[in-house]
């Protein structure tokens, strides 16, 4: 029996909600606490996980990163993104446990995988100019893999401008096939994007790229931007987000 729960405030939309949820299971576990949310979240049913709901709020006792005891405090709401490195008190084998493709998704989306090339590109533009984050062009892709993939002429792109849907998917999980092609592609150039550096820690790609946004501009698209292997750049450069360095 748990001495209490751990009420999380889900903010935004898919990947940053996996920043949320893998916190809040990584607290709840070291702390024997129950993790509740406010709603539904899909991931529920992608996952097959099952959290508790809460009803009542906590604003007196309102926490988020920065002001939760680290030593179990309970009862409280938490609002935060955990998108910064004393956010990830849980390893990737541990992510990968929690956040598993139950297997009926998996089935249907193995169609999704067919002439999936050997390097695939998450270009994110969508509503990312108007927020003021830097985009990463697609001429920034194409040179990037020329430098580190030289002679690849397998390439393609998951687009926000172009989803891949699927007719037997409901809307809320129009942005899944999308996901799994990122997780299975063989070499992934991820985004500044919370979704496709998910996808690079739940897939099985064999190697990951990911820009360096130092710098950039805010409400544009770069062409020049370098890419570096590994995982761990920043994704935004709000002062809450930092590089994050996950354990295996």
């Amino acid at each position: 029996m748990t001495k209490g729960a751990f009420n999380l405030q889900l903010m935004g939309r898919w990947g940053n909600n996996l920043f949320q949820v893998a916190f809040a299971l990584a607290y709840c576990q070291r702390h024997d606490l129950e993790p509740r949310i406010e709603g539904d979240w899909i991931g529920e049913e992608i996952f097959g996980l099952k959290l508790g709901r809460f009803g009542e709020r906590f604003h007196d006792r309102l926490r988020n990163e920065d002001s939760l005891d680290p030593n179990g405090e309970a009862d409280v709401e938490f609002r935060g993104y955990c998108q910064n490195q004393k956010s990830l008190i849980y390893t990737r084998s541990e992510a990968r446990e929690w956040f598993k493709i139950i297997q009926p998704y998996k089935d249907l989306l193995a169609d999704h995988l067919r002439g999936l090339p050997v390097v695939l590109w998450h270009y994110r533009d969508g509503d990312f100019k108007g927020y003021g984050y830097p985009v990463v062009g697609l001429r920034s892709f194409i040179n990037a893999t020329k430098e580190l993939v030289p002679g690849c002429e397998s390439c393609g792109i998951v687009s926000d401008e172009i989803p891949g849907k699927d007719p037997f998917l409901p809307d809320t999980m129009s942005f899944l096939p999308d996901f799994y092609r990122l997780m299975n592609a063989p070499i992934l150039f991820r985004s500044n994007s919370s979704f496709s550096y998910w996808a690079a820690v739940l897939g099985d790609n064999n190697v990951v790229f990911a820009p360096i946004i130092e710098g950039l501009e805010g409400g544009r698209e770069h062409d020049r931007v370098p890419f570096v292997v590994g995982n761990r750049p920043r994704i935004s450069m709000h002062d809450f987000c930092t590089d994050l360095h996950l354990e295996p």
